[in-house]
């Protein structure tokens, strides 16, 4: 049931929430993450290239969560 996210194996039943989609990067760089809680409390950031790649993948992930 592991996915992976960006380079992240990732298990959605140990998933607490998913944050929306921001920028993030250096000046002048275009990338988006969203962050991943984790159950046991850790924050994954994800990293894309841009916001309809970050996009497509939450909402891909979301739609792993358990209901």
């Amino acid at each position: 049931m592991w996915t992976d996210v960006a380079g992240y194996l990732i298990d959605p039943r140990q998933i607490a929430a998913l944050g929306p989609v921001h920028p993030t990067g250096v000046a002048g760089a275009v990338a988006s993450t969203f962050e991943i809680v984790t159950l046991g409390g850790h924050v994954l950031l994800p990293k894309f290239s841009d916001a309809n790649q970050a996009n497509a993948a939450r909402n891909a992930l979301k739609g792993k969560l358990p209901g």
